[in-house]
């Protein structure tokens, strides 16, 4: 569960946020959510429960630093 809301968090930060924040023009582009999942269920399986979260702390502070800008 929490690196399916991580990858999510980062693709909005990603694909949104970051755009938003530079001016930049947001692409509507069509997202797979079955195929986005599968991929979160593959990556959960190949990070131990500590390196998910620390992966989880590290994307939500880089997150927040940079809305904090």
């Amino acid at each position: 569960m929490l690196c399916h809301i991580m990858l999510w968090d980062k693709y909005f930060y990603d694909e949104a946020f970051v755009k938003v924040k530079e001016g930049q023009p947001l692409t509507a582009v069509h997202q797979d959510f079955n195929e986005f999942n599968a991929n979160a269920v593959l990556y959960a399986r190949t990070v131990t429960k500590q390196e998910a979260i620390g992966q989880f702390v590290l994307e939500t502070a880089i997150n927040s630093a940079f809305a904090n800008t």
